[in-house]
C-alpha cells in the first residue's frame, strides 16, 4: 500500500504499512557568515518502518564561510547520533517518541503542511529591512518561493504558534529543505527556508 504525501504519515502509521527503500525525509540546519568563527550544519533523516522512525542527526563543521561558499567548504563530521522510538497518530498529527543512549529523549508533534521556500542555492542578500535599531534580516535571490510538501515537526509540549523556522525541523522528501541562516553582523542577519541540494 502506497499513500500520498500529506496521507503518508497521517493515514498509514499502522505496523503493516512499509514504507519503500529510500523513502526518507530530510532537513538541514545551515548556519553561515562573517561573524561566527566557523559554519555549522546539521543534517536530519527521518524513516519510518511501519509504527517505528528512526531519526539520525548529523553536525559538521567548517571554516567561516559565506552561504555561497559553505556547498564547497571542507566539512568535518563532529558527531551523528541515532534516535529510535515509536510513532502514533494523534489528532491529525503524528508523534514521535525518540531515544537514543546518553541523551534527553525527543517527543515531537509533526504534522504535513505545505510550506515556502526559495530555491535550491538561492543567495541571501541584504534587504535593507533594518532600521529603529534592528538588523537587516536579508530576502531571497532570486526572491521566488515555491509550495512544496513537507512534515512540520516541533516540540510536543511547545504550541506551534509559539515556533519559527529556526525551531522547527522543516522534512521535504531527500534531497529535502534547508534553513539557511546568514550571520553578517547587521548587514545581514536571517534566514530562511530553501530547497536542499
Amino acid at each position: 500500500m502506497r499513500c500520498s504525501v500529506f496521507l503518508t504519515l497521517l493515514a498509514c502509521a499502522s505496523p503493516q504499512h512499509r514504507n519503500a527503500p529510500g523513502d526518507v525525509w530530510r532537513h538541514v540546519k545551515l548556519s553561515t557568515g562573517t561573524k561566527p568563527g566557523h559554519a555549522h550544519r546539521a543534517t536530519f533523516e527521518l524513516a519510518f518502518d511501519g509504527d517505528r522512525a528512526t531519526l539520525v542527526e548529523t553536525d559538521e563543521q567548517a571554516p567561516r564561510a559565506t552561504l555561497e561558499e559553505a556547498e564547497h567548504a571542507p566539512w568535518q563530521v563532529r558527531s551523528t547520533r541515532t534516535y529510535t522510538g515509536a510513532r502514533r497518530s494523534e489528532g491529525g498529527a503524528v508523534v514521535l517518541e525518540l531515544a537514543s543512549p546518553g541523551v534527553q529523549p525527543l517527543h515531537l508533534r509533526c504534522t504535513a503542511e505545505q510550506v515556502q521556500v526559495a530555491a535550491a542555492g538561492a543567495r541571501r542578500v541584504p534587504a535593507g529591512g533594518g532600521g529603529g535599531g534592528a538588523c537587516d534580516p536579508g530576502a531571497w535571490q532570486p526572491p521566488e518561493l515555491l509550495p512544496v510538501d513537507a512534515l512540520v515537526c516541533g516540540e510536543a509540549t511547545q504550541p506551534a504558534a509559539d515556533e519559527d523556522d529556526d525551531d522547527r525541523l522543516v522534512f521535504g522528501r531527500t534531497p529535502g529543505i534547508e534553513y539557511a541562516f546568514v550571520n553578517n553582523d547587521c548587514e545581514l542577519q536571517g534566514g530562511g527556508l530553501r530547497r536542499a541540494r
